[in-house]
């Protein structure tokens, strides 16, 4: 697989430098959910947030 994208002249994507981005995305998510978190609470007086539940499924 790394052959035929050295063939293509593309990059083969690095393992460590996916688990970068990933972890990366998680950071960005967790600075996004608390910047709307804080908004709504501005404006609102509550947070926004959906509360969960979770149900146990047979399957």
């Amino acid at each position: 697989m790394e052959h035929a994208h050295k063939e293509e002249a593309q990059y083969f994507p690095n393992p460590e430098r996916m688990d970068k981005v990933e972890e990366s995305m998680e950071n960005l998510e967790k600075v996004v959910r608390e910047r709307n978190r804080a908004y709504w609470q501005l404006e609102t007086g509550k947070s926004g947030e959906q509360e969960g539940e979770q149900i146990l499924n047979e399957l």
